[in-house]
Formats: C-alpha cells, sequence, structure tokens
C-alpha cells in the first residue's frame, strides 16, 4: 500500500492495544503513574509521545509545531484547532490563537504582562479575550489535581 494511501486509510489496530493512524491512545503505567502516550503521524514517521513530556504546542500557519521537555520539536501537518481537539479532554489549554499548553507544564502567569512562565523558561503570551478564562482554567485544574 502507497504511503499516501496508508496515511489516508481508517485506523488500523498495529497491536491488540494501541491504534496507530492518524492517532492513538495508550495508557501507560509507569511507578504507580497512570501516563498516555500519543501517537502523532509525521511525514517521515509515526511519533510516540507521552503528553507529560509535551510543553507547548505552537501553531505555525496550517502545520502545528508539538515542544517536547528536553527534545526536540515534533512538526505536524495539523492545526492548532485539530491538535486542540484532540488535547482538549487531556487539560491542555488553548491559551492564545497560537497557543495550546498544559497547566502541569505552567510555573507561574503574570497577570500584568499576560505571560506564562512554563519549566523550561518559555515565556507564552496569553491573549486578552482569554485572559480570564486562563486563569479561571488554571486554579480549576490545580483544584481537580
Amino acid at each position: 500500500m502507497p504511503l499516501q494511501q496508508a496515511i489516508l486509510s481508517p485506523i488500523r489496530t498495529v497491536t491488540p492495544e494501541v491504534r496507530i493512524i492518524p492517532i492513538a491512545r495508550k495508557k501507560v503505567a509507569v511507578q504507580n503513574i497512570q501516563r498516555e502516550v500519543i501517537a502523532f503521524t509525521t511525514k517521515k514517521c509515526i511519533e510516540m509521545v507521552r503528553l507529560a513530556d509535551i510543553s507547548y504546542v505552537q501553531a505555525e500557519d496550517n502545520y502545528s509545531r508539538i515542544h517536547l521537555w528536553g527534545q526536540l520539536p515534533v512538526f505536524l501537518s495539523k492545526t492548532l484547532k485539530e491538535i486542540d481537539q484532540i488535547l482538549e479532554k487531556d487539560g491542555f489549554i488553548r491559551v492564545h490563537q497560537s497557543y495550546l499548553v498544559h497547566p502541569a507544564q505552567i510555573l507561574n502567569y503574570n497577570f500584568s504582562t499576560r505571560e506564562l512562565t512554563l519549566r523550561d523558561g518559555i515565556k507564552i503570551p496569553v491573549s486578552r479575550a482569554n485572559s480570564k478564562r486562563v486563569a479561571g482554567d488554571l486554579l480549576n485544574w490545580c483544584e481537580r489535581n
């Protein structure tokens, strides 16, 4: 089957637990902590990414770049809106038209500059329109976790 046809074909099971194309989820128990792994198809390969390793996701036109903690970013031919729909249920917050962040990666939220500081020191802007919602989402996430 040609690569183009394989990418566009419906989801197919590779093993009983992992679905590869286009996005897959598998719960993995590591040191009594349940971690999720998600598979993204890129132009070159299938990237298996632990959700805990995702620092933030950045939009680049009709593409997205997933920035990983201590690793090289993964470049996807999916819009940020598509990735937001996939990762929303995992707690990721849309903080800006161009950024998606998981609350566990955030060290602080500066209200005056409307910036998030992440664990790796990166500063992510928060849009004026999303400012209050982001603050509420962060507080709600902290209460649940």
